[in-house]
């Protein structure tokens, strides 16, 4: 699978939620709204990386068409909207979140298949699950 000029792998994710310098949990691959600028629509798609840094935080990198993928780190105490949902049909989560980070507003909708078809993600069902739970833990202790 391509992912943008990225080929979407184990060893990718790795390298890329590595370049946080964050230790991390749950790395999962993830489609990817950046509904943060006026000009944004959910039709425009990217892909990308996420995971939780301790109990803290949840990163993300968006790949870049071209280049340099942009990596996102969302502090637990900036995020003030939280929804965590599975879609009837493909088991799909729908994460929904929206909050301030370095004195930026943001809005992502991150889409997490429990399976990458033709990927080799062989976490990729547990860590999800692992992942929507923590947020779902984040939205009772808000």
């Amino acid at each position: 699978l391509k992912m943008g000029i990225l080929t979407i792998n184990q060893d990718n994710m790795i390298r890329e939620l590595d370049g946080f310098g964050l230790g991390y949990s749950y790395p999962v691959y993830a489609g990817i709204n950046n509904m943060s600028s006026f000009f944004s629509s959910y039709r425009r798609v990217k892909y990308g990386y996420a995971a939780i840094v301790g109990n803290e935080a949840l990163i993300l990198t968006e790949a870049g068409i071209i280049g340099a993928a942009e990596h996102h780190i969302l502090p637990r105490m900036g995020i003030n909207k939280l929804t965590v949902r599975r879609s009837a049909l493909l088991h799909n989560y729908v994460i929904k979140i929206e909050g301030i980070s370095e004195g930026r507003k943001y809005r992502f909708r991150l889409m997490i298949a429990p399976k990458v078809y033709g990927s080799n993600l062989p976490d990729q069902t547990e860590n999800s699950a692992a992942l929507a739970e923590t947020l779902d833990r984040w939205i009772r202790e808000m």
